[in-house]
């Protein structure tokens, strides 16, 4: 499986849970698989692992997109309300929201513009120039989801 020519790994095959290995597996098997690209932050998701990137040719591969929002995200239930936050008029959530953007970067904020040009892992130019477009808005923030919706291939 780890001699297919369609699979890149950025990741050492030993290195990767056994869900994810069945999943790669699994993707090798998708006869419109051009290339599968795993990622070092690889570990088992649904359909496809979570993070690896998979370029099929012709066909949308709906469970391979979308399946890992907020990965790296994680929450605390503290049993407050709203109202025990103070948060309970809109007024004041609509304050706490604007507060927060300043704290926390999101592409909409100044971000760096000094970003180095980088090889993408399946080797497309015009995908990579792509990606440059969006990249010095997103490093160093929570992204904003525009390269999906923008993407030549999306």
């Amino acid at each position: 499986m780890f001699n297919d020519k369609r699979l890149k790994m950025l990741i050492k095959p030993e290195e990767i849970e056994q869900g994810a290995v069945k999943q790669i597996a699994q993707c090798l098997g998708v006869k419109p698989l051009t290339n599968l690209v795993i990622l070092p932050d690889v570990h088992q998701g649904y359909d496809i692992p979570i993070g690896a990137v998979a370029l099929l040719d012709g066909y949308i591969w709906p469970g391979a997109v979308g399946v890992d929002l907020n990965c790296g995200m994680s929450n605390v239930y503290t049993y407050k309300t709203l109202n025990n936050l103070g948060l309970g008029p809109l007024a004041s959530r609509r304050t706490f929201l604007e507060e927060l953007k300043e704290v926390v970067p999101f592409i909409k904020t100044k971000c760096s513009t000094d970003v180095v040009p980088f090889p993408n892992s399946i080797g497309d130019k015009k995908f990579g120039e792509k990606v440059m477009q969006y990249a010095h808005k997103q490093i160093g923030t929570l992204g904003g989801g525009k390269m999906n919706a923008s993407s030549p291939r999306g």
